[in-house]
This record gives C-alpha cells, sequence and structure tokens, in this order.
C-alpha cells in the first residue's frame, strides 16, 4: 500500500504533439479533470511520485512551544553569616542527596587571640576562652531529598563564573547550592503574544520530553505570568513574551532537571474529520485542488478545505477516505525524470 515515506509507482505521464482539439477532447474525457501529463511532449516519461490515502482522523489545532524541565520546588544552600570561610568538602554537582546529609563543611578562621594590653586578667581569660572554643568547622545539611546543583561562585576567576568548589573561600552569605526535589517537576517554556490570547488555565497540555522520546506526559496549563517579558532583538526590535509552566508527576524519577521539551497546548479539537497533509494541497485558480490518481495517471481535483493546522487540512467537499493523492506535482516529477534520462 502507498504510504507518506514511500514512492507509489511509476506515473507514466505520455502526450504527442498534436492540435489544440485533441487537448480540449482529452480534458473533456477526464471529466474536467486536467492531466498532468498534458503537459509534456515527452513520448514517455516515466516519473516517481510520493503519495498519500486520504484518511479519517481526529483534527487538532494547537499552539506549541519549546520548554526546560525544572523542579516544582528547591531551596538554596547559603554560607553562614561567619567571616573567611572556606570549602574543605562540597556534594557532587547532580548527584541525589538524602535529607540529613552533608552537603558543605566550611573550615572557619578562629579569631587572634588578644592583646593584654588595657585589659585586666579576667577580660583577658574570656578573650582566650572564646578563642578556645570558637568552632572549627560548621556543617550543612540538606533539608529534603533532591539533586545537588552547585552555583556558580561570582568572585571566581574567568569571563564565565566556574561553580564553588572545594578550597574556594566564601564570603557570608554566598549561595553555594541548590537542593532541587524531583518528586514533582514543570516544562517551563514562553508564548509568544501572539499566541497568548488564544490560550487559558487549565487546558490540557502534551508534553514531549526530548530526552525521553518513548513516552508523552499529560498535564494542564498550571500558570500564565500576568506580565510580558519583553526582549530587545536589536534595530530598534521587540518580542513580547509570556511566562507558563505545566506541572509534571515525575513517576519513576526518569525527569531531570534541564532537560528540554515540547509543550503542546490544543485550544480546538474535531473529531472524524477528513484530512489530507498540507503538503498534498495545491492551488489551481487561486483555489484549493489535489492531485488525485486515476489509474496510472493524476487528475488535478478541486477540493473545498476546512480549518488547516501545523500539519493537515479538514477536506470538507471533493475527496473520500482511501483516495490517494500526491504530495507533490506529477508534472515537476516527470520535468525532473526527462532530464535524467
Amino acid at each position: 500500500m502507498p504510504t507518506d515515506s514511500k514512492p507509489h509507482r511509476f506515473w507514466q505521464a505520455t502526450q504527442r504533439q498534436g492540435s489544440p482539439a485533441l487537448w480540449a477532447i482529452t480534458a473533456l474525457i477526464c471529466g474536467g479533470g486536467v492531466l498532468a501529463a498534458l503537459r509534456y511532449s515527452a513520448a514517455t516519461t516515466k516519473a516517481e511520485v510520493r503519495v498519500t490515502r486520504v484518511r479519517v482522523a481526529d483534527f487538532a489545532i494547537a499552539v506549541r512551544s519549546r520548554g526546560e524541565v525544572r523542579s516544582v520546588r528547591s531551596d538554596i544552600v547559603t554560607a553562614p553569616q561567619v567571616p573567611d570561610l572556606r570549602i574543605v568538602k562540597l556534594a557532587e554537582s547532580g548527584k541525589p542527596i538524602k535529607q540529613g546529609e552533608a552537603i558543605v563543611e566550611f573550615d572557619i578562621a578562629p579569631p587572634e587571640v588578644p592583646g593584654k594590653e588595657n585589659k585586666n586578667d579576667k577580660e583577658n581569660k574570656n578573650e582566650a576562652d572564646r578563642v578556645k572554643n570558637y568552632p572549627r568547622k560548621i556543617v550543612v545539611h540538606a533539608s529534603h531529598d533532591g539533586i545537588v546543583s552547585i552555583l556558580p561562585n561570582f568572585r571566581g576567576s574567568g569571563f564565565t563564573p566556574p561553580p564553588f568548589k572545594q578550597t574556594d573561600r566564601v564570603w557570608a552569605g554566598a549561595a553555594i547550592a541548590e537542593i532541587l526535589d524531583v518528586s514533582t517537576m514543570r516544562l517551563e517554556w514562553k508564548l509568544e503574544e501572539v499566541d497568548r490570547g488564544k490560550v487559558r488555565l487549565m487546558q490540557p497540555v502534551k508534553v514531549h520530553v526530548d530526552a525521553l522520546p518513548d513516552r508523552d506526559f499529560n498535564a494542564r496549563l498550571d500558570w500564565i505570568s500576568p506580565i510580558a517579558t519583553v526582549a530587545f532583538k536589536g534595530m530598534g526590535l521587540t518580542e513580547k513574551t509570556f511566562a507558563a509552566y505545566a506541572t509534571l508527576p515525575n513517576a519513576g524519577g526518569r525527569l531531570k532537571p534541564g532537560m528540554t521539551g515540547t509543550a503542546q497546548i490544543v485550544i480546538e479539537r474535531q473529531p472524524s474529520q477528513l484530512l489530507i497533509p498540507i503538503r498534498a494541497s495545491f492551488t489551481e485558480e487561486g483555489k484549493p485542488a489535489v492531485y488525485l490518481q486515476a489509474g496510472n495517471e493524476f487528475v488535478l481535483r478541486p477540493i473545498e478545505a476546512g480549518k488547516r493546522n501545523d500539519t493537515d487540512i479538514v477536506v470538507l467537499k471533493g475527496l473520500q477516505q482511501n483516495d490517494i493523492v500526491a504530495l507533490e506535482n506529477p508534472a515537476e516529477a516527470a520535468q525532473r525524470a526527462r532530464k535524467l534520462q
């Protein structure tokens, strides 16, 4: 059976040079259709033409956007409010961590032993005891299960800040790491301004993650930013987008932060429609038409087209289910074949 991906049988275009009357008779025999074979004067031309069958299926119009998988919940691990800290141990970025496990350990430089000038013995003893009992390290533990993400050290060297590492000295309150809860994830993306008015909250969203091609995730549109983000494209041009996300239950833990995917928001669905691919539709005198297979030839058949999406067109009149139509202009296919002869 012919399919989209495999070429159909050879299409034979045959015409001998003749009078305009012959053209008219031939067109009449074809019932008003125009044989693509009549466009050439070659005695015999064979061309491989890709075809598809007219099918009945559900038709949907959707808004599609690219986005990134992120954790719904995350905690930032910061350095304590203590001066002159040095990292001596640090969890590995991207690795799972359990609640209560150590994320980072800091070494603390003790204060200098005070001098005895202008102080009595009691004051000096108190200062010495404080230095003696001063903590030598501080350990920060994970507040929940998750994945560790080590953050950039903005005081590091280089044009791009490197992530924190062992032996780095840090300042009080520095953000060292992030613990990402991966039990529930979400796909975050940006809606283009032209699509913002087409969607609404709680609409179904089908999420396809590039790294997991074997399945799609069913979700709902949970949030749309009420404020547009303006991006300057140069030459005085700007682009407005609206941040949005859909929550994804991470059953099996296969979703990981940073994965990329596509969100498809279905805004209209029509069941059991007669469909052809967009590339099977051509224009004849400004109206839609198809090249319908009739035996070993193709007849240009006018159709009445309905709505279309990114891939398909709804056919209202002119075709029936299982009709075979060309996915390219047979005349152009014949012309290519002639050049190869």
